[in-house]
Parts: C-alpha cells; sequence; structure tokens
C-alpha cells in the first residue's frame, strides 16, 4: 500500500510540473520593471497647443515604463507653470520660457522649477505649389499682414499667377486663441501688432493646409507637418539682404521654443520623463527641430 501510495504522489508530482511549465510566463524585461518600482502617476499640465503631443510623448513612455501613468490636460502654458508650484502637475510643456514672476511663484511653494528646452516649433509660410514666390523677408510679411501695410497684390511682390483669375492677395491666419496666431503675430508684427482687416481666420492647421492649396492666389500660415504636396513652403529671411531659410534650418525666424518644467522631486520619476522627452521620436514626428 505504501509504494502505491509512493507512486500517485509520484505521478501527480509530475503533472503539476507539467501544468507549471506550460504556463506562460512573463516576459523578463516587464517582470525585471515590476520589481522594486511603485506605481507612479505623473501629472502633466500643457499649453492647448501641445496637449496632442504630451498625449503621444506619455503612451510612448508607458511602454517602456509599465507601472507609470499619467494625467494628462491643457489650459495653456501659465495655468500649466502655475500648477507646479502647489503640486497639481509633476510636468508642465510649454510654448514659451517661465517669467521671473512665474518661476518666484513656483519657489514660494517650496520646490524648485526644473527646466529642459525639448526642440523648436516652426511655422512654414505656405502658397499653393503652382505660386513661383521665391522667397520673403519678416518685413515683407508685415506689409502683407500688417494694418498698415501697402501689399495686395501679388504683383507687388513681383510675382505673376498662372491659374487665378484674381491676382490681389488671399491672406489667410489663424483665430485669435490660436497659439499659432500668437506665435506669428508677435514674430512678424511685435507684440503689440494689429492685423489687417481682410486677413481670414481659419479653425485649425488642417484647415489652413487645405484652404491654401483651393486658393490660387492665397497665402497662410501652418506646422510644416501640414505642408503637403499641394502647397509649397516659401523661404523666409530675417531681415532684408538675409539668407533665406527653410523651416528645418538653423537660425529660421519664424520658430519658437518648446520647453518642459518639472518640480525637484525626490524620486526622480518627473525628472527621468523630462530627460526622456528630448530625445523622444514622438517630439521629432510632431516637428520640433533640436535645440
Amino acid at each position: 500500500m505504501e509504494t502505491f501510495s509512493t507512486g500517485i504522489l509520484a505521478l501527480w508530482m509530475a503533472i503539476g510540473a507539467a501544468v507549471t511549465a506550460q504556463e506562460p510566463q512573463p516576459p523578463a524585461k516587464a517582470e525585471a520593471a515590476e520589481k522594486g518600482d511603485r506605481a507612479v502617476v505623473l501629472q502633466v499640465r500643457c499649453s492647448d497647443t501641445w496637449l496632442t503631443l504630451a498625449q503621444s510623448l506619455c503612451e510612448e513612455y508607458r511602454k517602456a515604463h509599465i507601472n507609470t501613468s499619467f494625467k494628462v490636460s491643457g489650459g495653456g502654458t501659465s495655468v500649466a507653470l502655475a500648477s507646479l508650484g502647489p503640486g497639481e502637475a509633476n510636468v508642465a510643456i510649454t510654448s514659451r520660457q517661465a517669467t521671473d514672476d512665474e518661476l518666484k511663484q513656483i519657489r514660494a511653494k517650496g520646490t524648485e522649477p526644473m527646466e529642459i528646452l525639448l526642440g523648436y516649433e516652426a511655422l512654414a509660410i505656405v502658397v499653393p505649389k503652382d505660386n513661383p514666390l521665391p522667397s520673403l523677408t519678416l518685413a515683407q510679411l508685415a506689409d502683407l499682414y500688417g494694418a498698415k501695410g501697402k501689399t495686395q497684390s501679388w504683383a507687388q511682390l513681383g510675382v505673376t499667377l498662372p491659374n487665378a483669375k484674381d491676382t490681389t492677395v488671399h491672406r489667410l491666419g489663424r483665430q485669435p486663441n490660436s497659439g499659432h496666431y500668437e506665435q506669428f503675430v508677435t514674430t512678424v508684427l511685435g507684440r503689440r501688432g494689429v492685423l489687417h482687416d481682410d486677413v481670414q481666420p481659419v479653425d485649425g492647421s488642417k484647415d489652413m493646409a487645405e484652404r491654401v492649396a483651393k486658393t490660387p492666389n492665397a497665402i497662410g500660415y501652418c506646422p510644416p507637418a501640414f505642408a503637403g504636396a499641394a502647397l509649397r513652403v516659401v523661404p523666409v529671411a530675417a531681415k532684408d539682404g538675409g539668407k533665406p531659410l527653410l523651416p528645418g534650418d538653423a537660425g529660421y525666424p519664424l520658430r519658437r521654443p518648446v520647453y518642459a518644467y518639472f518640480r525637484d522631486d525626490p524620486s526622480g520619476h518627473a525628472k527621468r520623463f523630462a530627460l526622456w522627452m528630448k530625445k523622444s521620436e514622438a517630439c521629432k514626428a510632431s516637428g520640433l527641430t533640436p535645440p
């Protein structure tokens, strides 16, 4: 009887070992990530312009950091920076550098804000692909878009449009609540600049690209990623006699910095995420040029 019981026990042990061997095992990489890491939730606030980028960055980061989750919201650069001080955000992605007053207010809450320059966002000046306009200067753009500008027709720019019955310049711009509107007006006309009454507002970058492509006498602006085959990107020079540059060139005048700010957290999670963002493929795909 003892021999029989021993045989049954050995059989059950063998079956158990076989079942255990067939059970799917977690990947070694994921298993290693679980060890020693607690679940972390990072609050990310950003300018509305970069909300989509922030969401893409967080999704990409989670693929390699399975214990990190995110809560992402917009609200604008000012709101994002103000959220760092009281701890309502661990990371802020902004479309400008923080002011001295904003940094002072964050420090007043007992934390030191850290800054990383992620890259530069460029705005491309676009026309229909058949428009032969060779280049523009910032001064010429100001004369086109400014309230006191005198350039009304393509002929004044030395351009003959091959497929346009109307040769007046059809100016397209963004809505006043757009970050791209602020970027364009500030760079071209100055902080107190006023647009020409004839500038037609467009809701988004995709709509801008489509409107310009379908309007033979139009000109507009959008991120380079939206400038498809139906459009031509016009090189821009910072001043008369300067070299006309394209959005990807160093020194291109129509670009603005994009920053990440993070709290000086002893755990280091916010810092690791901020440093990772700088070299992320998502940043490059969004059209940011390296610092």
